[in-house]
């Protein structure tokens, strides 16, 4: 096949080239990448330091290591950067610094990537010195007991890793403290281990001047006085030995504590010589693991995923002594507080305890329930509180308290018990706050899930931790199921419209023998009858998911539940639309949402500063149900489609004005509840409804790459009989917009024709007019610039007829592109100016890129083709920043067209991408009726065949953002100081 046959055939390059590429070219361009915190914030590529000179860049880099591998919002990058100062450019000079950061990184570069709305440092855990050194760590730990000189080894290496303090050259920055204080303590682990290896296999001698320095630079950490003693003691210096345990005990009491017990023993056997401590460390992990009894229900399958949450589980041991692990039913609560309870057992010398508590209702029983647990007993002269209080006043233990939810006034009590054990910690697992003093949170949400749309390949699926427990849960109900190309997919999906709840996620893989991936994806949409049947030896409420939710609801009284289920028509909510749709008053709603964020039965789901709130879709699907079983669905429907076709007749006209940045925003998070209107509109036969609604909503279709859907939802409108006449013409005029922004110019132009009879025959002149500057641009895109011209002088001498407001811009912009269609640019130039100075009054940014393209083809066929691409790239800059995936990739198409001649490789890349992009977006408005050449024709004769074929590869692998981001990359320095910053 030519390279001309090739830019011809279905998806450009085809699947299968895609996945030959993805298999191995970044592979490729990440080996030899390196990045390193442990010190100053370094890249190295092949061993060779990468100079990131700018302060900025480096404070980017710091931050995308610290959440290496998840996608950073540009708000978040924003403050932790600049913080309380952002720059007035905020998004531009983001993007402008992560530019940079990727030409400093040279052939690592490729790992900043633009994902989700946000950027991701997508790199391996062992190209980075933090996660090497925690691994180390890791494997040092494991072999202490067994092989101290390995233990020793492995320690030494890992601290090796340390060039100085981490992220020495930001140090002192907020967005960075809490990973510095968490590496700082791994370090200091780490240095107490590899003592307790050296110690272990008998070099006490060398440890003394460096354990000397340690306390002093340490006092508090007793693990380094127990080593100077013991050294000191191997060495034949007992008396020094004592004054240190002495200096340790003077230094605790200036700071208002004491050391505990394992100090005081040492001391002891040191001072009667005793024998055992020529047998060995006494204070290493071997010896004293018998001292520590760790009472856990023991676990069957491995745990999975929850890094995150492990990491700042265990900080936060180390800080707080009331630790509450809340999120909803089913989110994994208990596992994950007891997978918190074994990996920290060894900070608390007298053990970890799980105590139960889903059957017990009554505060008064909570105590009991504790003592049973921990072997204590009550007696005729003490009581159980007595005993347990006395039992727990000199004992550092952890209790993790498990389901508190349901027992009302357990605070208090929790308050007594903290107070009566100093030494130890409360780890409880709830629904709700305890709302106590001390008490620290550690909410908990759904497991990550693969992102709806993107490359469901089997390592990008199993690398999300939903997918990773389906799977583990999966082979232990069926040993043979296995992860393929063909059901990935499907893998996916299940776990997405699971939400990530472990619980479910658990249910439903049970399930896999009998159902397989496809089958179970296809019975989703009844959840909870497929999610039942779990362990027979879990509480009742965790057997399946609906028990799960029931449990919660029924803890509700009945104002909260009937609040409870009229959420469940909702896909996310604000607190207005909340009060409309359940008929009470701000303030009521207000402390509702309240209480049920409290019962983790409503999560936040805050965006771009928007206070919104939702329910997790099994949640929902719980509440809807008990909305129809209750008879009270259609009232609740049919007010929120009432609240949404408000909502919309507000800022769906806003979408061509300066506020459309607002109006997009809040309209693509309610994408969700404007399909739920318009369908409830369709079934319960209101058309005119239906219409006055997607009339207002048809360019955020559009906009979206929907541009389908938003047809479909037209069409059937249209075929309704009870559709009036003025709908008919607003519904007809819609449909069109969407007919001609996909290239459809025939229907597009029947579709106008009928609107314009019917706004005549209701006498809406200016209806008219602006249907005529439709008309008028569909004949020039579909090759009539003549009638094109005739049409739009007709619309503006029609418009000023009547008196409007609106100057005209519209069908300026309508005959400038229809002369320029007749090949008479430089007469076409002035309306443009005119056109676009009218546009950048409305502030109306989607007009303003139209424009701007517009006035790109004017200059590349006059002549100037440099300013035509820079002309190009600031239409490409603004479409992206207001989110209009359907002009962006326009505006894509015609910045590759226009940099062929600059940058071919580029052009081929951006081509590519953007084909692609059409492709499962349906289409979209094409680049020939602009009388310029495709990228991939006019770029063929320029590079080589090879060359064609590798950068189309990795073009098609690229969605629109991505191929953003890599445009403005690759072709800012083509365009003036207007792009920079």
């Amino acid at each position: 096949m030519g390279l001309k046959a090739l830019s011809h055939s279905p998806g450009f390059v085809g699947t299968l080239i895609a996945k030959e590429w993805a298999s191995g070219v970044w592979e490729d361009a990440m080996e030899g990448c390196e990045f390193r915190v442990l010190g100053g914030t370094a890249a190295f590529s092949g061993g060779d330091a990468l100079p990131i000179p700018a302060a900025k860049q480096r404070a980017l880099l710091a931050v995308l290591l610290i959440h290496r591998s998840e996608v950073v919002a540009p708000d978040r990058l924003l403050d932790a950067v600049w913080g309380e100062e952002p720059p007035a450019s905020g998004l531009k000079t983001l993007r402008y610094h992560i530019s940079k950061l990727r030409q400093a990184l040279g052939p690592c570069g490729e790992a900043v990537a633009f994902r989700n709305g946000g950027y991701v440092l997508d790199v391996p855990a062992e190209s980075l010195d933090s996660e090497r050194f925690e691994d180390l760590l890791g494997q040092a730990q494991n072999a202490l007991s067994s092989d101290p000189d390995r233990a020793a080894l492995l320690s030494a290496r890992a601290l090796e890793l340390w060039t100085g303090s981490a992220f020495a050259d930001c140090a002192y920055e907020e967005f960075v403290q809490s990973e510095v204080r968490r590496l700082e303590e791994l370090r200091l682990a780490a240095i107490e281990l590899h003592n307790d290896a050296e110690l272990a296999a008998g070099r006490a001698d060398t440890l003394v001047p460096d354990l000397e320095a340690l306390v002093v630079e340490h006092p508090l950490r007793e693990a380094l006085w127990a080593q100077l003693m013991y050294a000191l003691y191997q060495t034949g210096r007992q008396p020094e030995a004592l004054r240190s345990y002495r200096r340790a005990t003077e230094g605790f009491a200036e700071l208002g504590t004491v050391p505990s017990g394992d100090l005081d023993r040492l001391e002891e056997l040191i001072l009667l010589r005793d024998p055992a401590l020529d047998e060995g460390w006494p204070m290493s992990s071997e010896s004293t693991s018998g001292e520590a009894p760790t009472v856990l229900p023991p676990e069957r399958t491995p745990f999975v995923g929850r890094t995150a949450e492990l990491r700042i589980g265990t900080d936060l041991l180390s800080l707080v002594r009331l630790l509450t692990v809340l999120g909803p039913p089913g989110a994994g609560k208990t596992r994950l507080a007891c997978q918190l309870g074994a990996e920290n057992g060894g900070r608390y010398r007298h053990g970890v305890f799980f105590v139960p508590l889903a059957a017990v209702d009554d505060a008064v029983l909570v105590e009991p329930a504790i003592a049973q647990v921990l072997g204590v007993r009550g007696g005729p002269e003490q009581s159980t509180h007595e005993s347990l209080v006395r039992y727990l006043q000199d004992r550092s233990l952890l209790l993790i308290l498990d389901n508190l939810e349901q027992i009302s006034g357990v605070g208090p009590i929790i308050s007594e018990l903290l107070d009566a054990a100093p030494q130890s910690t409360i780890l409880a697992t709830s629904r709700v706050p305890l709302a106590i003093h001390g008490e620290q949170a550690l909410p908990i949400g759904p497991l990550d899930v693969p992102e709806a749309g993107a490359s469901a390949d089997i390592a990008g699926v199993l690398r999300h931790d939903a997918s990773a427990l389906f799977v583990a849960r999966a082979r232990a109900a069926d040993p043979t199921f296995e992860v393929t190309d063909e059901n990935a997919n499907d893998l996916a999906h299940i776990v997405r419209e699971l939400d990530g709840l472990p619980l479910a996620i658990e249910l439903a893989a049970a399930r896999i023998k009998m159902l397989g991936p496809a089958a179970m994806r296809g019975r989703l949409d009844r959840q909870l009858d497929l999610l039942t049947g779990g362990p027979q030896d879990v509480v009742d409420h965790h057997q399946t998911l609906r028990s799960a939710i029931l449990w919660s609801y029924e803890l509700l009284d009945e104002k909260e539940q009937r609040f409870f289920r009229s959420l469940g028509v909702f896909h996310g909510f604000s607190l207005e639309a909340a009060a409309v749709v359940t008929d009470l008053s701000d303030p009521e709603v207000f402390d509702e949402v309240a209480s049920l964020l409290d019962k983790s039965l409503v999560y936040r789901d805050d965006a771009d500063g928007w206070p919104r709130y939702a329910l997790l879709e099994s949640i929902r699907e719980f509440a809807r149900g008990e909305l129809e079983a209750n008879g009270e669905l259609r009232s609740c429907s049919e007010r929120q489609a009432t609240y949404f076709a408000q909502l919309v007749g507000e800022y769906g006209p806003m979408l061509t004005t300066a506020g459309q940045k607002e109006a997009i925003a809040l309209l693509t998070r309610e994408i969700d509840n404007i399909r739920d209107a318009l369908r409830f509109a369709t079934d319960a036969e209101q058309p005119d409804l239906g219409v006055e609604i997607a009339d207002h909503t048809w360019r955020l279709w559009d906009g979206l790459g929907q541009a389908d859907e938003g047809r479909q939802w037209l069409c059937g409108l249209l075929g309704m009989p009870s559709l009036s006449p003025a709908a008919r013409a607003r519904g007809l005029w819609a449909l069109a917009s969407l007919q001609y922004w996909h290239a459809d110019y025939k229907a597009a132009w029947a579709s106008y024709e009928e609107a314009l009879a019917l706004f005549r025959s209701l006498g809406d002149s200016s209806s008219e007019a602006y249907t005529l500057y439709a008309m008028s641009m569909t004949a020039t895109w579909d090759g009539d610039g003549k009638l094109g011209e005739e049409l739009a002088i007709e619309a503006l001498e029609l418009l000023q007829s009547g008196g409007a407001s609106d100057d005209g811009g519209l069908m300026l912009m309508a005959r400038a592109w229809a002369t320029q269609r007749r090949g008479r640019f430089v007469e076409a130039r002035p309306l443009w100016d005119q056109a676009l100075s009218r546009a950048r009054h409305l502030g109306d940014e989607h007009l303003v890129v139209t424009q701007l393209i517009g006035i790109a083809v004017n200059e590349f066929h006059i002549g100037d083709r440099r300013e035509a691409l820079r002309v190009a790239l600031e239409a490409l800059e603004r479409a992206f920043s207001i989110r209009n995936m359907q002009v962006t990739v326009w505006a894509l198409d015609v910045v590759a067209s226009l940099a062929v001649q600059v940058k071919p490789e580029v052009a081929l890349r951006l081509a590519a991408s953007v084909e692609e992009v059409r492709r499962t977006i349906g289409g979209g408005m094409p680049v020939e009726p602009l009388d310029i050449e495709r990228a991939p024709l006019l770029a063929a004769s320029l590079v080589d065949p090879e060359v064609t074929i590798a950068e189309a590869r990795i073009g098609a692998l690229m969605d629109w953002e991505h191929a953003y981001a890599f445009a403005y990359d690759s072709l800012r320095d083509e365009a003036n100081e207007k792009l920079g910053v």
